[in-house]
């Protein structure tokens, strides 16, 4: 059995909790907006299959904030031309959730997606413990972080990160890894109120052509994380290169940077 959402402009008041083996197909020009705070919460892959000239747009139209939770599915979902706006970490029974948008023990491929301006939370994406695909997508407006990985392997490229951490209380990293791998190829971050990207507990991350304009600190890596860079040009920055440990029972972390480009750089 399936669930299908068809082409047209649709509201969910309440949450949506859907059992395994049962994919939920997300049309071609769907609008959904959650209200109330509504989520989705899935133990089944979500494909979300818009295209460029006929996106999803998943929104909370009353401002109270709603997200999606997938979670332990067997297969890998497919988000791909969709635009979340206006979603957040839930209320209520999900508060022990971080992301507006999160993937708990499930696989998923995101492509040629916007994720902007959420309400509430710590991340508007967060993966955990699964494996991911990032492409030709875009984080802008984040309250806090915009993607966090918790024990996940990953490809991130052609991604644009803007306007990360607008409440400046909280910070915010544009990328944050624990416990994770990653290649990052290709990514822009600008307007960043904390770090670009952040790689704590014994994660490892590759990182390849990326550019950094007005972040707090550039890349950071922590408490045995194992980070390599190659070409990156780093503008406007007060820390550009960091290396520290901030936690016990971790061993040193490591930071290896080629053709690295500063300017305007406090701390290189």
């Amino acid at each position: 059995s399936q669930i299908h959402i068809d082409e047209g402009s649709h509201t969910l008041a309440e949450t949506l909790v859907i059992p395994k083996d049962c994919p939920l197909i997300v049309s071609v020009g769907v609008q959904l907006s959650l209200e109330n705070g509504a989520f989705i919460v899935s133990s089944s892959p979500i494909y979300f299959r818009g295209t460029t000239d006929n996106p999803i747009h998943i929104s909370s139209t009353d401002k109270k904030g709603g997200g999606i939770l997938v979670m332990n599915s067997p297969k890998r979902s497919e988000i791909v031309h969709t635009y979340f706006s206006g979603l957040s970490n839930g209320i209520n029974e999900f508060r022990f959730l971080n992301g507006a948008v999160t993937f708990y023990r499930s696989d998923v491929t995101i492509d040629s997606t916007v994720f902007d301006s959420n309400i509430s939370g710590d991340d508007y994406l967060n993966i955990i413990a699964s494996q991911y695909s990032i492409k030709n997508t875009v984080f802008q407006n984040t309250i806090s972080d915009g993607f966090d990985s918790d024990y996940s392997d990953g490809h991130i490229e052609n991604v644009t990160l803007n306007n990360i951490g607008r409440d400046h209380q909280l910070g915010g990293d544009g990328l944050d890894f624990s416990g994770s791998n990653a290649l990052i190829k290709n990514t822009h971050f600008s307007q960043i109120s904390d770090k670009a990207i952040s790689v704590g507990e014994r994660s490892k991350v590759k990182i390849e052509d990326i550019v950094v304009q007005n972040a707090t600190n550039a890349i950071v890596s922590k408490d045995g994380s194992v980070v390599e860079v190659e070409d990156a040009s780093l503008k406007n920055i007060d820390r550009a290169l960091v290396v520290i440990k901030k936690k016990s029972g971790y061993e040193p972390a490591t930071l290896t940077a080629k053709r690295i480009s500063f300017d305007n750089v406090n701390t290189p």
